[in-house]
């Protein structure tokens, strides 16, 4: 019984978490503030309220509107929210109470806004990508089931790859290769 209460307790938190990353998500590519102003509606910038924050379950209560304008609120809030809780306790699952824990969860908390903010954007902004970096590296020192050099050659053949990609794709769209900022 107890156990049911340990997933559920890491249920809502990852919930919360993932409100917190659809903020993440939409603020640090418009180079906004993660942390003030609170929470308002993006249309009639109304400030939300504790209520209509619980993650999603304000969602389906408010039917997927603002409780002030009425303007509807995008699916992808709480998508993310239910993503997080259910990524937190597979984490969990996998590792139980332990540092390794820890760090997925932080691991995995920088990987979700950046896949929302790529999904938009077509970014990956630096303000995340780096210290998504360092938990990497830190989760590597702090995890040592392999010997040190099956991370470095899976570094070499990660930017190999991705090196011939890039070199290759304006050639293979017959254009400008992706992410280009100023391509047309």
């Amino acid at each position: 019984m107890k156990e049911v209460f340990l997933y559920l307790y890491i249920t809502f938190l990852g919930a919360i978490i993932g409100s917190f990353l659809n903020v993440v998500a939409y603020r640090v590519p418009r180079e906004e503030s993660i942390v003030t102003p609170p929470s308002h509606c993006p249309h009639c910038q109304k400030r939300l309220q504790m209520l209509d924050l619980i993650p999603v379950l304000s969602w389906l209560l408010l039917k997927g509107r603002c409780r002030y304008c009425q303007n509807p609120i995008f699916w992808q809030y709480p998508l993310v929210e239910a993503v997080t809780a259910g990524v937190w306790v597979l984490v969990y699952w996998r590792y139980g109470w332990s540092g390794e824990t820890l760090v997925g969860l932080l691991f995995v908390s920088f990987l979700i806004p950046l896949t929302v903010i790529d999904w938009h954007e077509w970014i990956l902004p630096d303000r995340l990508t780096y210290p998504l970096i360092i938990t990497t590296l830190l989760m590597r020192i702090w995890i040592r089931e392999e010997p040190f050099w099956w991370s470095l050659a899976g570094a070499a053949l990660g930017a190999g790859i991705l090196w011939f990609w890039l070199g290759s794709a304006p050639i293979s769209l017959a254009r400008k290769g992706w992410g280009s900022a100023t391509s047309s």
